[in-house]
């Protein structure tokens, strides 16, 4: 036969797991939905309008392009913003724009060199908007939201293997 002290035990665990942690997660889970104030990346591949990075240097003009990286000759990633629509990419300061489809062409030849698997991702607004394509090897991209219209796109640093050894000392 259980004490009464083992019966309140046992009600108090029931409780626990039948409402309170169920209670927390349900919270956790609104808590984190909430947070509209950054965008995300999502496979360009996936859902619509998919895309593929021939298409997008092929269509290039119908972009506005910007590169990230030390110069461009040392690329990180390229961020491809659509003309005509109603929505804006604003890249940090140190983004900048491509000038020639060659040096487009160029720029993700080199993306392509280094020793990471580069993605085509599209940039979307919290609900999902589509305002563009970032095509780089890093991940995760800090996108935070301007307004309902803007994202703005943080610059691409350098990946952790080539701030240490030979590279940092390469001009």
């Amino acid at each position: 036969m259980k004490t009464s002290k083992e019966v309140n035990e046992m009600n108090l665990k029931k409780y626990l797991y039948l409402f309170i942690i169920p209670a927390f997660l349900v919270g956790l889970t609104a808590g984190c939905s909430a947070v509209k104030g950054y965008g995300k990346l999502g496979y360009a591949q996936r859902n619509e309008p998919k895309m593929t990075l021939n298409q997008l240097v092929e269509n290039w003009n119908d972009y506005d392009v910007y590169y990230s990286g030390v110069w461009k000759g040392y690329v990180y990633g390229v961020m491809f913003d659509p003309k005509n629509d109603d929505r804006k990419l604003v890249g940090h300061e140190w983004w900048a724009p491509v000038e020639t489809r060659e040096d487009l062409s160029q720029m993700i030849r080199l993306i392509n060199a280094f020793p990471f698997e580069p993605q085509l991702w599209k940039i979307l607004s919290p609900d999902n908007q589509l305002h563009g394509f970032i095509y780089t090897f890093r991940h995760p991209v800090m996108i935070k939201v301007i307004d309902d219209r803007t994202l703005w796109v943080d610059e691409l640093t350098f990946p952790p293997l080539f701030i240490a050894g030979d590279w940092a000392d390469r001009e």
